[in-house]
């Protein structure tokens, strides 16, 4: 686990290779009772033998404003329960940049998603309008 400090702040970072990691991360974020968590799916492109670029999520990371857990995903030996249902939980409500895109990959490519979600994006479009 890392420490990051942003102003007075200090955020505890861990990076997860291992289900266990990911595991012990959301048990903090159910402890912390932070209902509103920040989402971002990273993203590769690489090219195949026949020259299609073919994209994988490696890196899901969730942030509670207190605690982030970067998950590398392909390190890890399948998608961690613990994961796959935190982010089911009714109380709680994921904020992501890009929902739609992001939630559908992650759904294709992992077989999971998120139940309640807000896009960043829609949101400052609103204020920008304002």
């Amino acid at each position: 686990m890392s420490i990051i400090v942003i102003g007075s702040r200090r955020i505890s970072a861990t990076v997860a290779k291992r289900n266990k990691d990911v595991d012990d991360s959301i048990e903090k974020f159910l402890s912390n009772k932070n209902y509103v968590m920040g989402l971002d799916i990273e993203w590769s492109l690489s090219r195949d033998s026949e020259g299609v670029t073919r994209s994988k999520i490696p890196i899901l990371t969730l942030c509670d404003g207190d605690h982030c857990l970067i998950v590398q995903l392909p390190h890890l030996d399948s998608a961690p329960t613990s994961l796959c249902n935190f982010l089911q939980l009714p109380d709680y409500t994921f904020v992501v940049f890009d929902i739609a895109r992001s939630m559908e990959r992650l759904e294709k490519e992992y077989g999971f998603g998120c139940k309640n979600s807000a896009n960043l994006r829609t949101m400052a479009a609103k204020f920008d309008d304002e």
